[in-house]
């Protein structure tokens, strides 16, 4: 989306505000393909590319500003597309985005009421990224320290380029406005 401060689209993408938004370097090389998605009130098939048609949605969603990324990839690509777990689609694949087109990570205003219990500290250790799960172990967890507040300082630190902000309600208005953390 061209904006993150749309309340529907946290509403329905970003679990009502409890998860976050990236924002990311459209000038990068890895976007070479990114398209505006074209918001029509009827469908358009006959004549139209794949592509054509992968780029539109009724008009419904306008609000949106949305932008896609696609690829034709031929079969050397498929060694960096991911598949989903219990995804039988054979034309269904997601591909890996480099971090350094990662620009910003912007937490939802509902995101700290998120519990995450020593368990979750347990599973991220194990299963997450190694350089994060050192990160973990070296840290200290506790009322003021959670995970959100370590996971924003690993991800300072590793990747200067992200910038960690946060949404917050407007005082008086139906909007959201977006600070550093």
């Amino acid at each position: 989306s061209e904006t993150a401060t749309n309340l529907l689209l946290w509403a329905h993408y970003a679990d009502k505000h409890k998860g976050v938004v990236l924002g990311f370097d459209a000038n990068h090389s890895f976007f070479e393909n990114l398209k505006r998605v074209k918001y029509v009130d009827r469908m358009e098939q006959h004549g139209s590319s794949n592509f054509d048609i992968i780029l539109q949605k009724s008009d419904n969603w306008i609000y949106e500003k949305e932008w896609r990324q696609v690829w034709e990839a031929p079969n050397d690509y498929y060694d960096d597309l991911v598949k989903l777990p219990g995804d039988n689609r054979e034309h269904l694949s997601l591909k890996k985005i480099p971090m350094e087109t990662i620009t910003e990570l912007i937490y939802g205003i509902r995101y700290w009421d998120n519990e995450f219990l020593p368990e979750d500290v347990y599973k991220l250790k194990s299963s997450c990224n190694s350089n994060f799960a050192n990160f973990l172990v070296e840290e200290k967890v506790s009322n003021e320290n959670t995970i959100p507040v370590i996971f924003s300082r690993f991800l300072m630190a590793s990747f200067p380029q992200i910038k960690v902000l946060g949404a917050h309600r407007h005082p008086s208005k139906y909007e959201i406005e977006i600070f550093p953390c």
